[in-house]
């Protein structure tokens, strides 16, 4: 495409930058940002018609270090090739992306933790009143971390008993229904809110703005004796709870937000129910006289 030859890796990381990435989340934008940043030293000054795949593959292989895993630097081609699949689709500046015939490295299988129902107790047991209301929303819901921390008050429908996440990961909000504890947890909030801050879990210094838990979370975690956990594991143990109670994966697919079903699947062999019916079902085909 002639137009490839006309624009550099720097004008259009610069325009991903200003146009596509700002209505991805905020987690999204740091990350990409400073990713972004070593493509743009490394290949700025190169043609879009310029970029191979075996370079750029080169380049990736520069960033290893012993502080980087398989999956950082997956995520270094990731960014990459999210600038240059909007330089095919959207800026009609290539006719293909270079990055899809880079084959992603290894990654170690992904992680599931989740809370036994004893140490959920020993650890909400540790939790101050804010931060018990946090994770017991966290558990509730299968939220992800800033869903919770920047919740807002104008997102919640007391009403319809709904509520909506607005800073999700995909940038795409979502909504959830309440359940009768969540609407407890929520409307307690709400009344204890004296500072009449427009979020669920103020920060106990500048009223109007989230809460950061990490101090809070850390020395419960520490108090708990809780190890090898993180805060999207609450996550983790909502999804797995879910699956264990019998829910299907499709169903916790559409509480927990993913956008492919395929992403669900890792906790399906928590749930050995939805085989047995189906064994059950062969076995009298089989024998049935």
């Amino acid at each position: 495409m002639e137009e490839a030859t006309k624009h550099t890796v720097e004008e259009t990381i610069d325009k991903y930058l200003n146009e596509i990435l700002p209505s991805r989340s905020k987690s999204a934008q740091e990350l990409f940002g400073q990713q972004l940043e070593y493509w743009r030293e490394r290949f700025g000054n190169y043609k879009l018609s310029e970029l191979n795949p075996l370079e750029i593959r080169n380049a990736r292989s520069e960033l290893t270090s012993d502080t980087r895993s398989n999956s950082t630097l997956n995520r270094y081609l990731t960014s990459f090739s999210a600038v240059l699949g909007c330089a095919v689709k959207d800026f009609l500046w290539m006719d293909e992306n270079p990055c899809y015939k880079i084959r992603k490295l290894p990654e170690p299988k992904g992680r599931i933790r989740y809370l036994s129902k004893e140490e959920k107790e020993v650890l909400l047991s540790h939790c101050d009143p804010d931060l018990h209301d946090a994770v017991m929303l966290a558990l509730l819901t299968g939220a992800r971390k800033q869903e919770i921390w920047r919740l807002r008050f104008d997102a919640i429908n007391f009403e319809r008993k709904f509520i909506s996440f607005l800073f999700t990961k995909s940038g795409t909000p979502r909504s959830v229904p309440m359940s009768s504890e969540v609407h407890r947890i929520i409307a307690k909030r709400l009344v204890d809110n004296h500072h009449n801050s427009s979020y669920v879990f103020p920060s106990p210094k500048k009223h109007d703005s989230p809460n950061s838990f990490t101090r809070a979370w850390k020395t419960a975690l520490r108090s708990a004796r809780i190890d090898n956990f993180r805060w999207h594991d609450l996550r983790h143990t909502s999804a797995s709870y879910m699956i264990m109670a019998g829910i299907s994966l499709r169903t916790v697919a559409d509480v927990l937000g993913h956008s492919n079903i395929s992403m669900t699947f890792k906790y399906a062999h928590l749930s050995p129910l939805h085989l047995s019916s189906a064994l059950d079902s062969l076995s009298d085909e089989l024998v049935s006289t």
